[in-house]
Formats: structure tokens, sequence, C-alpha cells
């Protein structure tokens, strides 16, 4: 059978969420959908749970694959895996503890044969406790300006989960998902995927529901093996675009990703070193001011430029105890 979208879920840690996840993608108003689970070593019982939402959806159970990785393989490297089994023409990243709105894939895939795009982005929720909000952007048309939305708007373009992807464009250009990273695989992915694209377009509608409440989530939990995800991808970037001949143009982009990484040596209590910091990337400490980061990051980073890290340390701490 053709399948017109894959939809792939990288599963870990998620029996109290899959449920609801598959839920919402099994009752889909959308026939021609393959669905494909890789289960990355979860030890909690993700499948189980799994397996019994699928008995309840008779009509889906020969679209679905379960995939099972011989050992944790992490889940950059684990969406990798579920694409060697996509076989639609178009394919889309869902994350296990997050849901989604029972028209998203009909939408999505409607708006990429009408327009001809390779690539499909659509609003999203953040799901709280006892709230939602609605997350929306519009994507600029200039191909420049949307490689750089990438800086001036990372939590929106960022994501796999709100983009529907030509799968021509992962094959066509070996676009392949990085292994042993837990951070910022999306990152790595699509931002390849969209400087690749001969046109990327939106749903300017919220149809995805991003679960702000998994404690258990990887980005909830930030480690040096945090920090070293984001150095090997902002290295994965600065390479691309040096191949792709346009890391003179996009100079600007490679320094923001530069600083913003090190800012999690500045943020987290528990990771702060000065002498990392002072070592990371020390070239682009003259482009604090250039980048589009937000001013109160721009001026801890700057105090650690000066080698003043116990003031940005005291100022972070002083806006956490106001925030909270």
């Amino acid at each position: 059978m053709v399948y017109k979208v894959s939809i792939i879920v990288p599963i870990y840690n998620a029996e109290k969420y899959i449920k609801k996840c598959s839920m919402s993608l099994f009752e889909q108003d959308f026939a021609s959908i393959e669905y494909i689970f890789v289960d990355d070593g979860s030890p909690d019982n993700s499948v189980q749970r799994l397996e019994d939402v699928i008995g309840a959806y008779p009509n889906r159970k020969e679209d679905i694959k379960i995939v099972r990785n011989a050992s944790n393989l992490g889940s950059g490297a684990t969406r990798g895996v579920g694409m060697k089994y996509a076989t639609g023409e178009y394919v889309i990243q869902i994350d296990a503890d997050d849901w989604v709105e029972p028209n998203m894939i009909r939408l999505l895939y409607q708006k990429a044969k009408d327009e001809q795009a390779d690539i499909v982005c659509c609003d999203y929720y953040l799901e709280f406790m006892n709230h939602h909000r609605s997350v929306s952007f519009t994507l600029p048309i200039d191909k420049n300006a949307m490689v750089n939305v990438f800086n001036v708007m990372p939590h929106y373009m960022n994501y796999f989960w709100n983009k529907l992807v030509r799968r021509e464009l992962y094959i066509k250009n070996n676009v392949s998902f990085p292994s042993g990273i837990s951070l910022c695989d999306d990152l790595y992915v699509t931002f390849k995927l969209v400087f690749l694209a001969n046109k990327v377009v939106q749903v300017n509608q919220p149809l995805y529901h991003y679960n702000q409440l998994n404690i258990h989530s990887i980005t909830s939990n930030h480690t040096l093996k945090s920090f070293e995800d984001k150095l090997i991808v902002n290295n994965e970037i600065i390479l691309f675009l040096q191949q792709q001949g346009a890391d003179k143009e996009y100079q600007n982009l490679i320094h923001f990703y530069k600083i913003y990484s090190k800012l999690l040596l500045i943020l987290n209590k528990n990771m702060r070193d000065d002498t990392l910091w002072r070592d990371t990337y020390p070239e682009s400490n003259t482009y604090i001011w250039q980048v589009p980061l937000r001013f109160d990051y721009k001026v801890l980073s700057w105090l650690c430029s000066k080698r003043q890290f116990k003031a940005a340390y005291l100022l972070q701490d002083i806006k956490s105890v106001f925030k909270n």
C-alpha cells in the first residue's frame, strides 16, 4: 500500500502519555496514514499501553508498525530508525507525550499538495496543568529571512512535530539523524531541511498540543551532556553552511548559536563553569551585542566576556527569585 503520510513516534518513558497521543493519531480524519512507533528500549510499560490502544482501532491495525531498538539509542537516532521504515509521500515526527487535533494531518497534507510545498508548518498549543496558550507565527517569504527565523524565533522553527516534510527531501539530500544526541536533534535536522526546501508554507492554525508537564522529558533535565550536544549541533550547522557556501551570508546566525549555547553555563546553577564558558567559542564574544539575543541574555554574556562571572551569576539568581 502506498501511503500519503508516515507518522513516526519515538517511545521512551511515555506510559503516562502514550494513550492520549496514540488515540489522537488513530482518530485522524485522514485515511492514508502509516504509523511507525519506535521503542527506544523504554524501561516502563509504554509499549503495552500502546498495544492496548491499538486493539480499540481495528481499522488502523494494518497501518501500524512497532519497531524495537536493540538498545537505547537516544531520540535522534531513534527518529532515524523510524525513517528507515517510512514509505509515505510526506513524513512527520510526533513526540509520544504530546497529542494532536483530529484534522491535523488532513490540513497539513492538503496544504502541501495545494502549494506543492516541501514543508508545511503549523501553529501549536503549549499545554500546562490547568490552561494552555497558543503559539503562532507568520513565516517570511524570503528564503534568507526564513533561515534566519531560526535565531529570531527558535522555539517555532526548531521542532519536528509541527512540520510535515516531503520524504524525498530527506532522501535526495541524504539528510540523516544524529546518533548519541538527546538534545537539539530536531534543530540538527530541521535547519538543514528548511535550508534545502524549495518551498516552506504554513497552516495558520494551532494543531499540535505540546505537553509541558512531562518532568521526565530530556529537555527538562539539562546536564553537561546537554551542553555537549548543543556544541555538536552547532558545529554540524556551521559545517553544513560552509559546505553550502553560505557561512559568510549567515555569519550572524552562526555567532548567535555559539553565544546562545554558552548561556546554559550561566543559567543553570549546577553547570556553571567559568573556564568552560571562556574557552568555548571565544571568537563570538565580540558579537554579543549584534546577535538577536534577549537583552538580559546579552548582559549576562557580556559580563562573562569581561570575566565578571560572579556578577553574571548573581544577576541571574536575582532574576530567578523574582520570576518564581
